[in-house]
């Protein structure tokens, strides 16, 4: 028996293939684009809460080197020297009172400009920043002082440390404002008739002074301020004293604290 053979081979049959529809592909794109939109929005807020966290961080190291810089006095500590450095620009202003004797009221007499200090060394700073808030000259006349420094943050990236020299990199570098007020602190008054509490009430008005460091940040490009507060309390004990300065029309008087005169 003879077997016949097909002359065209049989192929088999081959599956169905599927893929995406071109709405499928709209859809899917569209989800991407919404994600992404999401996405794009949160990233500013992480990254704007990143770098507020970092300035803080920094004001919260240098409000520390600070306050201890100011408590050395005259006797100064290791960094004293390197705050030349950082501190850019010291500004005073200086408004005197006329003291009314029989009622206390005030009234301006003179506001002195802005005097603006540059390429000091850290004594002068030091002394500057120390400056109490209000001074009797006389009876009838009160002086009150408002000082301010440019510094930028000792604490930070390596990079904009000394003795980084580049312009650059040192008008990029966080800097902020940092307002130094020493005030006699809040006493409550001596009982009436006890010298023991009125000789203790006075030690305390000559050997207790309370500094308050406020720090505004960032100094922006216009001399303006940022959203950046924070303020640091505390008293120092010892006596406050002023250097007369030899040239009182271009140098003010500078003030240490002087802890070792308990």
């Amino acid at each position: 028996m003879t077997t016949l053979r097909t002359l065209h081979p049989v192929h088999p049959r081959r599956a169905a293939q599927s893929a995406f529809t071109m709405v499928e592909i709209a859809l899917s794109l569209a989800v991407i684009g919404f994600a992404l939109v999401a996405i794009l929005r949160v990233l500013p807020i992480g990254l704007n809460t990143q770098r507020d966290n970092r300035e803080e961080t920094a004001v919260n190291h240098d409000a520390a080197l600070w306050m201890d810089a100011l408590r050395a006095g005259p006797r100064g500590i290791s960094l004293d020297e390197e705050l030349t450095n950082y501190v850019g620009v010291v500004t005073k202003t200086v408004v005197d009172f006329n003291v009314d004797p029989n009622n206390g009221n005030l009234t301006v007499r003179t506001v002195h400009p802005d005097l603006a200090y540059s390429n000091l060394f850290w004594p002068q700073i030091i002394g500057l920043l120390s400056t109490p808030r209000y001074e009797r000259p006389d009876a009838t006349t009160l002086v009150s002082n408002y000082v301010s420094a440019d510094v930028r943050a000792m604490t930070g990236p390596a990079v904009t440390r000394v003795p980084q020299n580049n312009e650059v990199i040192n008008d990029a570098a966080f800097t902020y404002r940092l307002f130094a007020t020493v005030d006699d602190p809040p006493l409550a008054p001596a009982p009436g008739g006890d010298p023991a509490a009125a000789q203790a009430r006075q030690q305390l008005d000559d050997h207790l002074r309370d500094v308050r460091l406020s720090f505004r940040w960032p100094v922006l490009p216009n001399g303006e301020t940022g959203r950046g507060r924070r303020t640091y309390r505390a008293s120092f004990g010892g006596v406050l004293k002023s250097v007369p300065s030899p040239d009182v029309n271009k140098e003010p008087d500078l003030w240490f604290f002087q802890p070792h005169t308990y």
